[in-house]
């Protein structure tokens, strides 16, 4: 399942250097032949690196011609920035403006394919509007903190202390360190190689700080507000992996049902029965329904 991308792309890698003066590494590719007509924006999650889904392009079947931007967030990957850190997702949706800016003209069209933080992201980009893509598609986005080791309420309070009294940067974990995972027992994927080169990947990242923590959760506040889902204007497509534990599966469904209740015309939820979160680096039964959706939604 995982490939690399067909010779006929061309592929540019480069390190933007955005308003806020991080260093950004991102990845552009697109065909050879023609230029193209429309963009399709991959914005990872967590601890991801910029070329952990170029496979997925080669599934995609586009009726025009396509090109494709991946890149690192600050603070992981090959990016600058505090590792695992930060303030204020404004600080995220800021770096997605410029460097969507920077590598997609304005008279050219762009839908966003997003996963866990990377679909948080894209919401709090858009409502602040930051971005004007065509559509997006939320892949088991991170719409709430799961309720382990703690229960959400009390994370986002202890996240909150140690953000007020000037520890933010503080890592959850002692010295940032992982939790080792298992496959036996991982709430990733059903894959045992894609587990592995997860598991292996050359940007592990670190464990996330309180400060992250917090400004996730006023991120998640924020686009729940009634207000900011009554301003999106775009379909949404939300993949939910039916195994989700990862991140919080009630907020997902609770977001889902409010969007549709605000804009019944331009709400897909998309249930992948058996799937667990990285549902782009599950096995063939559940990747290809997700590749499926996704494609219906691209050419819509």
């Amino acid at each position: 399942m995982i490939s690399q991308p067909h010779m006929t792309q061309s592929w540019k890698e480069g390190t933007f250097s955005t308003k806020n003066k991080t260093e950004i590494k991102f990845s552009v590719c697109y065909s050879d032949q023609d230029p193209p007509h429309q963009f399709i924006v991959i914005i990872n999650g967590r601890n991801e690196s910029h070329n952990k889904y170029h496979h997925v392009i080669n599934d995609l079947s586009i009726n025009s011609p396509c090109g494709f931007l991946f890149w690192d967030h600050q603070g992981q990957g090959q990016s600058s920035g505090d590792p695992s850190h930060i303030d204020s997702y404004e600080q995220f949706a800021k770096d997605t403006k410029d460097i969507i800016e920077h590598n997609i003209p304005v008279n050219i069209p762009y839908t966003i394919i997003a996963h866990s933080m990377g679909g948080l992201i894209a919401l709090y980009s858009l409502s602040k509007n930051y971005i004007h893509p065509k559509r997006l598609i939320l892949v088991s986005p991170f719409l709430g903190i799961p309720n382990k080791p703690f229960p959400a309420p009390i994370s986002r309070l202890i996240a909150l202390f140690f953000t007020f009294i000037g520890l933010g940067k503080t890592y959850v974990r002692k010295n940032g360190s992982n939790k080792p995972e298992e496959f036996s027992t991982n709430s990733r994927t059903h894959c045992p190689k894609n587990f592995m080169a997860i598991k292996n990947s050359r940007f592990p990242g670190k464990s996330i700080t309180f400060g992250w923590l917090h400004a996730s959760a006023q991120a998640q506040k924020h686009v729940f507000d009634k207000e900011t889902i009554k301003s999106f204007r775009i379909p949404i497509h939300i993949l939910f992996p039916e195994k989700e534990t990862i991140v919080n599966a009630t907020s997902i469904k609770k977001w889902a049902k409010d969007f549709k209740k605000a804009h019944p015309k331009l709400a897909n939820f998309h249930l992948i029965k058996g799937a667990k979160h990285e549902i782009l680096f599950e096995i063939k039964e559940y990747y290809d329904q997700a590749i499926a959706i996704i494609n219906l939604a691209i050419n819509e």
